[in-house]
């Protein structure tokens, strides 16, 4: 794969971010509803919402594919560390796709609540529920990718590596931040709620320091 291949790649990646950041905010989902709403207040706030759900879901559909060939960069400069064999760069290849179908499925499935205003408030609650539990507690697949990464970068042993070994470090600090996640399915309240400080925007500001730092070593 050719620099500039791979700077396009990149740049896709990166535009992914604001994007995504639109479309939560025209989908009124920054901060996310609470899931201790009734299922008529669920089906009020689709209601209220149901335009901006609708485009700002849609402009997240997009965002999302703009990480495939975000990750195809990461595996083609864990590659160069790797060489011939490579089985963490696969890893972190096959995990980084089931990622975007993890942004994928949740968002047409707001779309799927969003879609009959006359639908049953239970089947819009549970529509609701269907999208948001899986998109924040599904976190087991990024956490092998930057465990896979960390790996390899740490593995790196020439004179003048890939990526600096503060780098494999920091993916192997991920994972602590992006664990609280998986406990959302226990509460509707307090922090491990999908709304919550750990499960949510504890999982928010690590993804967001992992990728600005992954995006700056990449480019560099």
């Amino acid at each position: 794969m050719t620099h500039a291949t791979q700077r396009l790649c990149l740049w896709a990646g990166v535009a992914m971010a604001p994007l995504f950041f639109v479309g939560f905010l025209l989908a009124h989902f920054l901060p996310p509803p609470s899931p201790a709403l009734s299922a008529g207040e669920v089906a009020a706030f689709y209601e209220l919402r149901r335009t901006g759900i609708r485009i700002g879901m849609l402009i997240v559909l997009g965002a999302s594919a703009l990480l495939a060939p975000f990750f195809v960069v990461i595996s083609v400069q864990l590659r160069r560390i790797e060489d011939r064999h490579a089985p963490m760069t696969y890893v972190q290849l096959v995990t980084g796709g089931c990622l975007v179908l993890e942004f994928i499925f949740p968002v047409m499935t707001w779309q799927a609540a969003a879609f009959r205003p006359d639908r049953d408030p239970g089947v819009i609650q549970a529509l609701n529920d269907l999208a948001w539990l899986p998109f924040v507690g599904v976190v087991s697949t990024f956490i092998l990718q930057v465990i896979a990464i960390g790996i390899v970068i740490l593995r790196d042993g020439r004179e003048d590596p890939v990526f600096p070994r503060w780098a494999g470090y920091l993916n192997l600090w991920v994972p602590a931040g992006m664990a609280p996640g998986a406990f959302c399915v226990f509460t509707q309240q307090g922090p491990f709620a999908w709304n919550g400080l750990l499960a949510f925007w504890a999982i928010l500001v690590t993804f967001f320091v992992w990728f600005c730092a992954m995006s700056y070593l990449l480019h560099r």
